[in-house]
């Protein structure tokens, strides 16, 4: 994992390659699937402005007409917006959200269900 992962977060630390104005380039409001770059402040926690800002990346889909009756979540199906600064971010991205996948469906195939730890515990 750390092979995949010091590549993602070094690109993400290089700041002068990656200015404001370069950022906003990408900002999240042009995507209907609300992906991208989110300024400081623009976002609401608890009825509060954040203090941060972020990259919105999710995984790769094609977008989904949505309708009226259709659930809420659909409307962020669909494609990612690539900083053209960063562009190894396409590749490096990709790779760590598989290896991340991975790793998180490894992890919870080993776990016990809780009837399971339930029993063991009673037994004890």
């Amino acid at each position: 994992m750390t092979a995949v992962r010091r590549p993602a977060i070094s690109s993400f630390r290089s700041p002068p390659s990656f200015p404001e104005q370069r950022r906003r380039e990408i900002e999240n409001l042009n995507s209907p699937q609300f992906r991208g770059y989110t300024r400081t402040g623009t976002e609401c926690t608890a009825g509060s402005a954040d203090r941060r800002e972020q990259i919105d990346i999710g995984p790769w889909r094609a977008a989904v007409d949505t309708g009226p009756d259709d659930p809420d979540y659909l409307r962020l199906v669909g494609p990612n917006q690539w900083p053209s600064a960063l562009p190894e971010l396409r590749e490096i991205v990709p790779r760590w959200q598989a290896e991340a996948l991975r790793v998180s469906r490894e992890c919870c195939g080993r776990r016990r269900p809780r009837s399971d730890r339930a029993r063991s515990t009673s037994a004890a």
